[in-house]
């Protein structure tokens, strides 16, 4: 391991073993799972530095717990952590842990063991990042929407994950609206195929919880973040790829910012206060999200090599009312996200800048917009669901003078290699700004499972021009940098092949696409 010691350091708690396959293998079945979901804990890894790694661990129940790291290279080179106890937890929750790996090496593959009092374990294994000098190559997939609109857990496990772990990705950002605790689980999903069911007695849509009980709300967050978790294939792609994960609107309710009241247009309801300081919590506990990360924990940037930065937004914490009319006082980001953002983009100096949003740049979103207001960026041209007779206020409402501020700041800066990913519309588009001669790119995909639709119209504001689009499939996408810095852009099918017509091949510096 070198003469550099690895430490294992608790940074706070909630409360079929697999050998990690060699490099160059080709497939990666998913590995048997035993019946009971407290038969061995559960893993992940994340928010990935050149010396350090985060693990989550939920065990399934009060244990004590260590993990064990290894080069993968010489596996004579383990190490043991110091234990540490996790627990207790209120039902249906278990405890979760979160550890931080230090002393790693750059750019080496680590295999890790999180074992517990009691003689459970489960394997991983993580890949750390390259130094900031390095001209290193970085597989990174990008997905979101998950277990949506009726498209629950199919008995056989969520294949997509199965598909994205195919493609070994040296990380993958997951964007948002991994759960959908403002949904419901029916026994079949739309295309009538079988639903796993969430635990009997679980709160399903958390509009039907009193918000003022913090207990009664955590409660019902994390049984639908222990129902995803419980899926196998899941559990096999967090073993085996290190995530980066954000959040979205139905990590708790549909189009939500935070504010002191529930402002969607619905009754307003005592304690959403409330509901947002447990969402939070319930992200934060069941996510490897670095809690020291800066200025985060949930917007925060990553470093992979000479030609990664990654910047994570959180696009629903500090937002100004969707409803309210844009102009220089509306913001999304808040004043001290955004000015963090803008000092990132000016401090990068890596050959892509990917800008991980999870709300979409030029595609208006938004439920029920004529009366709510835009919940993206775009402010778009009407809203063509205006009930008749009704006002459409939608176009004023927009965060689009923020987004102004975002691109006139990176053509000030005069250097292209800035890629916005998101997720969040339920179809997959590839757009590109000329941006004043400094283009951008705009990724969008999915969703992983959950509703889809047709693509609908741009927002015409900052011109795009559409390179590709599909609507109707389950999608994520990849964005594959060499060491020479070349990006290739795809979007990639439930089954892991890249959809025909969406590639895009960039280069660092004038960005020429071919």
């Amino acid at each position: 391991m070198s003469s550099v010691p690895l430490l294992l350091a608790l940074l706070g708690c909630t409360c079929q073993p697999q050998a990690p396959a060699p490099s160059d293998a080709p497939a990666l079945p998913t590995p048997p799972r035993p019946p009971s979901i407290t038969a061995q804990p559960w893993v992940a890894s994340g928010d990935i530095g050149p010396d350090s790694a985060v693990l989550w661990t939920w065990s399934g129940g009060l244990a004590r717990v260590r993990a064990e790291a290894w080069q993968l290279d010489d596996p004579q080179k383990e190490i043991q952590s110091r234990s540490a106890m996790i627990g207790p937890a209120s039902p249906p929750a278990a405890p979760t842990a979160h550890l931080r790996l230090e002393g790693l090496q750059p750019d080496t593959e680590y295999g890790y063991r999180v074992l517990t009092g009691d003689g459970r374990e489960a394997e991983g294994r993580l890949k750390t990042a390259p130094l900031a000098e390095d001209r290193a190559a970085v597989t990174l997939l990008v997905g979101g929407d998950l277990g949506g609109q009726g498209w629950c857990r199919p008995p056989e496990g969520y294949g997509i994950f199965q598909a994205m772990r195919g493609l070994r990705p040296d990380l993958a950002i997951l964007n948002g609206d991994m759960i959908y605790a403002d949904g419901s689980c029916p026994p079949t999903a739309p295309d009538g195929s079988a639903n796993v069911q969430l635990d009997e007695g679980h709160p399903q849509d958390i509009r039907g919880v009193d918000w003022t009980d913090p207990a009664a709300t955590r409660r019902a967050l994390d049984g639908w973040w222990a129902y995803h978790r419980a899926d196998p294939q899941l559990q096999a792609f967090l073993e085996d790829v290190p995530v980066v994960v954000q959040w979205d609107d139905h990590e708790l309710v549909n189009d939500w910012g935070g504010w002191t009241t529930w402002r969607t247009g619905d009754a307003e309801r005592a304690g959403f206060p409330v509901a947002i300081e447990q969402a939070r919590a319930a992200l934060l506990a069941w996510n490897p999200i670095d809690p020291q990360a800066t200025p985060g924990p949930v917007h925060r940037r990553l470093r992979w090599g000479q030609h990664l930065e990654l910047i994570v937004l959180d696009n629903r914490s500090f937002r100004a009312p969707n409803d309210q009319p844009d102009g220089p006082e509306k913001s999304m980001l808040g004043a001290e996200q955004l000015a963090w953002l803008l000092a990132t983009l000016e401090s990068s100096d890596a050959t892509w800048r990917v800008v991980s949003t999870s709300v979409p740049l030029s595609i208006p979103t938004g439920s029920e917009a004529w009366q709510r207001g835009r919940d993206g960026w775009a402010s778009g041209t009407g809203d063509p669901g205006t009930p008749e007779g009704s006002a459409d206020g939608s176009a004023a409402t927009g965060f689009e003078h923020e987004l102004g501020t975002i691109l006139g700041r990176i053509r000030e800066l005069g250097r292209p290699g800035v890629v916005f990913v998101t997720t969040d519309v339920h179809h997959s588009r590839v757009l590109r700004y000329d941006n004043g001669g400094v283009p951008v790119t705009e990724v969008v995909s999915g969703p992983l499972r959950a509703w889809t639709g047709p693509p609908g119209p741009l927002d015409p504001s900052f011109a795009p021009v559409e390179h590709f689009s599909v609507g109707e499939v389950f999608t994520f996408a990849r964005l594959a940098i060499e060491a020479d810095g070349a990006l290739t852009i795809e979007l990639h099918d439930e089954s892991g092949a890249a959809i025909p017509g969406s590639t895009l091949l960039l280069q660092p510096g004038a960005e020429p696409p071919r």
